[in-house]
């Protein structure tokens, strides 16, 4: 339990600069509102299921970016993280799917969009059945039959494409999918978001406990006292998250001149930041945290200055 809320105990000092100004970043992701625009429009026909995720996920980010970096909402930053997870595994899973040849990708979307919808209408009914009999609501209509089928169905395009050995399940696991496609690099960072945001979505005793301020053994328990070290969290791990669209996802998001700069700038922001958000912090340990030293600031300067892609060693 870290000792009261001075900013030298605080997990995630405030930035240098800053004051009620909007942070530069917003600006960034604002300029790019006519693309993300464009980006957003699909067309719900056969052929175009996994382009349209592609697009759905896009879009879920670069929305979560524009609430994240908007200073009016830093009070929530606790209540943005799960969404986080949800990128970073949309991230994985589009971008191992696409090397499947596009029409069986589209059966296989077709059938897991088929499967997912069966298995969220049996949920409900149990749920309402026993919480809430008298209200009518829908309720699944295919045979355990139709369903084992559609099942096999899905395994068979898994099978063909990485997994001939997957006999259970509609989705191979999330961090083998990440280390089959994009190795180390990938795997790593599902990890590292997966376990930072785990404490937000599972029970976690750290994850509770981390909440408690104050003067030993006195302590008062409120997410809002990780309050900046969330919105930090929030900002660079999503604005990496865009980035990185863009260089899993390229032949979807087509781009021209400007925009790839204004991506770039994006990516040398967050690249440029002295400290990213740990898992653990050295304030929360109640330790002092070391000073950056001059060669490690100018190697990160060098780094945002340099830097074409994120997801590279």
């Amino acid at each position: 339990m870290p000792n009261s809320l001075c900013e030298e105990n605080h997990p995630m000092p405030k930035r240098k600069d800053d004051t009620n100004k909007q942070p530069e970043e917003l600006k960034l992701f604002h300029d790019l509102s006519a693309y993300a625009n464009r980006q957003s429009q699909g067309t719900m026909r056969l052929g175009r299921f996994y382009s349209n995720c592609v697009r759905a996920s896009f879009a879920k980010c670069y929305e979560f970016n524009i609430y994240a970096w908007d200073n009016a909402n830093t009070s929530s930053a606790f209540f943005w993280l799960p969404t986080l997870r949800g990128i970073c595994e949309d991230l994985i899973i589009l971008n191992y799917i696409q090397i499947i040849p596009s029409a069986q990708r589209e059966e296989l979307m077709a059938n897991l969009m088929s499967h997912e919808l069966h298995s969220r209408l049996k949920t409900q009914h149990a749920f309402f059945s026993n919480n809430r009999p008298h209200q009518e609501v829908l309720v699944p209509s295919s045979t355990l039959a139709a369903i084992e089928a559609l099942e096999q169905d899905i395994r068979l395009v898994w099978q063909a494409h990485g997994w001939p050995n997957m006999n259970r399940g509609v989705v191979p696991p999330t961090r083998q999918l990440a280390e089959k496609r994009g190795g180390d690099v990938l795997a790593t960072l599902y990890d590292y978001l997966y376990r930072l945001t785990s404490s937000t979505v599972h029970f976690s005793v750290n994850g509770l406990l981390r909440t408690g301020w104050g003067d030993p053994p006195n302590c008062k328990f409120s997410p809002e006292h990780f309050g900046d070290y969330y919105v930090a969290f929030g900002r660079i791990y999503g604005a990496f998250m865009f980035c990185s669209y863009f260089e899993l996802l390229a032949r979807f998001l087509r781009t021209d001149a400007s925009t790839k700069e204004t991506i770039q700038r994006i990516r040398e922001s967050i690249l440029s930041e002295l400290r990213w958000p740990e898992m653990t912090t050295f304030e929360e340990m109640n330790l002092q945290r070391p000073k950056m030293t001059l060669v490690q600031t100018l190697v990160g300067f060098n780094r945002a200055a340099t830097a074409k892609r994120l997801l590279d060693k």
